[in-house]
C-alpha cells in the first residue's frame, strides 16, 4: 500500500510513524489517496475552521464540485484536525484575525448546516478529531480499512 498526497497540501498529514510510503502527486479529488485506487478512495482533510469556512463560503463552487465528484467514490470522508465544539464557537479559534470578525458573512450556524447538508447531499462521513495527531491515526486506519476492502472486491 502507498499513500498517495496531493500536492497541494501545504501542511501534510505525517504518516512517517507508520512506516508506509508516500508518494506526492497531483489528485484530481481529494487530499489523501492510495496509489492505484484514486477513483474509488478519497480523504478531504481541513486543518481548522478558517479553512472549512473558505470552502463552506466563497469556494463553495469549486468544494461543492469536489464534492461532487467524491460522492462517487466507495470509500470517502472529510477529515477535520480539529473538534467539533470549535464550529460552535466561531470564528473564535478559528486563526482568522479577530479585526477581521467584523467583516465575515458567515455564522457557526450556517457553517454547521451547510456541513451536515453534505453527509445527506454527497453521501460523505464527516469526521472530526481532536487533534493533527488523531487525524493521522485516523486516515491511516481508514485507509488501511479501504484498502483491504477494494483490493479484495
Amino acid at each position: 500500500m502507498i499513500i498517495i498526497q496531493d500536492t497541494r497540501e501545504k501542511y501534510p498529514l505525517d504518516f512517517s510513524f507508520y512506516k508506509i510510503p508516500v508518494e506526492v502527486t497531483c489528485l484530481k479529488t481529494g487530499d489523501y489517496s492510495i496509489k492505484g485506487f484514486e477513483s474509488s478512495i478519497c480523504i478531504e482533510r481541513k486543518r481548522n475552521t478558517a479553512e472549512l469556512a473558505i470552502n463552506l463560503g466563497t469556494k463553495w463552487k469549486q468544494f461543492s464540485n469536489e464534492l461532487l465528484r467524491m460522492a462517487i467514490f466507495s470509500h470517502k470522508i472529510l477529515l477535520f484536525e480539529f473538534d467539533e465544539s470549535l464550529i460552535d464557537c466561531f470564528p473564535n479559534k478559528s486563526g482568522i484575525p479577530r479585526n477581521k470578525w467584523s467583516s465575515l458573512r458567515m455564522s457557526a450556524g450556517f457553517l454547521k448546516k451547510r456541513l451536515y447538508s453534505i453527509k445527506e447531499i454527497y453521501d460523505i462521513d464527516v469526521i472530526f478529531c481532536h487533534s493533527k495527531e488523531l487525524a493521522e491515526q485516523y486516515a491511516i486506519n481508514f485507509l488501511e480499512e479501504a484498502y483491504a476492502n477494494v483490493k479484495n472486491n
